[in-house]
């Protein structure tokens, strides 16, 4: 089920602003349109490609191949790519190492992978004003990346199953973050691949460690060397503003419609896509949600199923007792 929804919520973010594009080419929308198209098309080719990485390294096809860089500046580079995600969630995200530069051999296809979706996970569970702290050090033959953060953390009893494929440690209903539970598998099959080792340490309330162990080989003589340009392999991290309120006529009457759904983009672009006809009130989660209706009380709600704090499904029991009808999201 969560799978399913990893893939179909940027997928209603990708087909719906493309419809409303060629019905409706307003050039004040297009640009945010376009963005959630852009941002969301990339969310699912990295949810496909980790899962081809997967099959491939089941099936025992992935090759590693080894270059000359320097693994300082490399994941200074890398960590830097987060910047902007993190201040626009006011979370400070720190490069830490008692080196100034190390020349190794290395694969930087799969560091760069186990470098994403640890930074990203971190960054996903992490509250507001957070810090996230990535970490190079040598110890004897080894290099230690870490990546530490104060987050929500992981209970003792469900640390031993975060490796595994699907897993999430909040499968419920009112999860407060998405995931479909592929990134840390990838991860550790990756780190297994290169010879390392990966732990975690964590507690809730408090925050995790995710440290990866990896064999220290140096650079080889005469072999290719890689020097990270700033833009080297650069993912982009889009941040689309909120949708900016549309002026009502005076005189006008419109309906109230309530929109409950924890995706900041899905939830702008309904309200977009209602605000000329509707009065259009957002919440972020269930009990947001019912707080608005009880004070505004909406001629329609439309929800999620899945959201933090109260489901789709609570939510909907306190409307039906003021009579509102709702919607269920359909490609929940």
């Amino acid at each position: 089920m969560n799978l399913t929804h990893e893939f179909k919520t940027p997928l209603t973010l990708i087909i719906n602003p493309a419809k409303e594009l060629l019905q409706h080419p307003d050039a004040a929308t297009a640009k945010q349109y376009a963005g959630y198209i852009l941002q969301n098309s990339e969310r699912l080719l990295q949810l496909i490609n980790q899962l081809l990485d997967l099959s491939r390294i089941e099936n025992g096809q992935m090759d590693i191949r080894y270059r000359n860089i320097d693994m300082v500046k490399w994941l200074r580079m890398h960590v830097q790519q987060f910047g902007s995600l993190a201040e626009h969630n006011y979370i400070k995200l720190k490069f830490a190492s008692d080196m100034d530069q190390l020349w190794v051999e290395a694969d930087m296809d799969k560091l760069e992978k186990i470098v994403q979706n640890l930074v990203s996970n971190a960054l996903k569970f992490i509250h507001t004003n957070g810090a996230v702290v990535v970490s190079l050090h040598k110890k004897d033959e080894q290099l230690l990346i870490k990546v530490k953060d104060n987050g929500i953390g992981i209970s003792k009893e469900k640390q031993p199953y975060i490796f595994d494929r699907f897993y999430q440690a909040d499968a419920s209903d009112t999860r407060t973050r998405e995931g479909a539970g592929i990134g840390l598998a990838l991860v550790k099959e990756l780190t297994t691949l290169l010879g390392g080792a990966i732990e975690v340490e964590s507690a809730e309330d408090i925050g995790t460690t995710f440290t990866v162990i990896l064999p220290y080989q140096p650079a080889k003589e005469n072999a290719e060397a890689i020097t990270p340009a700033a833009g080297d392999k650069e993912q982009s991290y889009l941040v689309t503003e909120p949708a900016a309120p549309m002026a009502e006529h005076e005189g006008d009457h419109k309906e109230t419609i309530l929109i409950a759904e924890d995706n900041e983009q899905l939830r702008q672009f309904i309200e977009l896509s209602l605000s000329d006809s509707y009065q259009v009130l957002t919440a972020k989660d269930g009990v947001e949600g019912i707080a608005i209706a009880l004070e505004m009380i909406p001629t329609l709600a439309i929800t999620d199923l899945m959201m933090p704090a109260k489901n789709g499904y609570e939510l909907c029991d306190t409307l039906k007792k003021m009579n509102v009808p709702a919607i269920y999201r359909l490609l929940c």
